[in-house]
């Protein structure tokens, strides 16, 4: 009797093993629209960002000349336009309300939003205020809005004969008002009658 069962259970297994298998080999009848290797090109390319070489981009204010921005390449947000990334030497140039450079900003990289028109610099930045103050350091903001830069990483700042090296600052473009964050070593020369 035992065997009997054990018989019918094995052939049962094997009976629903084969039918699972014939099941499964079976091909679909509609597999839908065929995918051509047109179709994965123009997949590929959508995706892929939109690169320019040697570019240079004027920004206006009123009718007036704010700044210029050149990289050896921009890399275009294939989403959103309006934001980019600058590598290969990027170089912003700021100019005041009469139209005399103000500002030089240069990085080897950055990231701009020309919609808000935020910058943000990376690796290498060094921003040269007319008066030829200095502020060497890794990134660094820009915000045209408020024309404000600010640093959150250590950053050196060379003025007159004096030097600062801080972990960072915020400051208006000019270097008039700057405010330093744990200022680890510096050094000033004051002169007598000042």
């Amino acid at each position: 009797m035992w065997r009997k069962i054990l018989v019918l259970f094995v052939l049962c297994i094997v009976g629903f093993g084969i039918a699972f298998i014939f099941l499964s080999t079976r091909l679909p009848e509609d597999e839908g629209p065929l995918v051509t290797e047109e179709d994965r090109e123009d997949e590929l390319l959508a995706s892929q960002p939109v690169f320019m070489h040697d570019t240079f981009i004027r920004g206006w204010d009123k009718g007036r000349l704010a700044w210029t921005l050149t990289a050896g390449e921009m890399e275009l947000d294939r989403e959103d336009t309006t934001r980019a990334r600058g590598r290969k030497g990027v170089e912003l140039l700021l100019f005041s309300d009469n139209g005399s450079e103000r500002a030089v900003l240069r990085s080897q990289e950055a990231v701009i939003d020309l919609d808000k028109r935020d910058f943000r610099f990376r690796r290498e930045v060094e921003v040269v205020s007319s008066s030829g103050d200095r502020i060497l350091t890794e990134d660094l903001f820009y915000r045209d809005h408020d024309q404000s830069i600010e640093s959150y990483r250590d950053s050196r700042v060379f003025f007159g004969d004096n030097y600062i090296e801080a972990g960072g600052l915020e400051s208006d473009v000019d270097f008039e008002n700057p405010e330093f964050f744990q200022v680890t070593y510096g050094r000033f020369l004051v002169l007598p009658g000042q």
